[in-house]
């Protein structure tokens, strides 16, 4: 997957997390960002989940 790819493909996972979690797009994509961190490309329903759980647990 190339760099514009992935970049697409995170866009959208943080469009999908603020559609989730109610968050505003910029807190969900430094979430998705931070779920992707050294994990290479992984598993996207893992880092929704995890950005998702980042979300909730700032918000508590």
């Amino acid at each position: 997957m190339n760099i514009a790819e992935r970049t697409i493909r995170q866009e959208r996972l943080s469009e999908l997390v603020t559609q989730l979690s109610g968050a505003p797009l910029d807190r969900s994509r430094a979430a998705v960002a931070d779920a992707s961190a050294g994990r290479g490309d992984g598993d996207s329903l893992r880092r929704v989940a995890q950005a998702l759980v980042t979300i909730q647990t700032e918000a508590a």
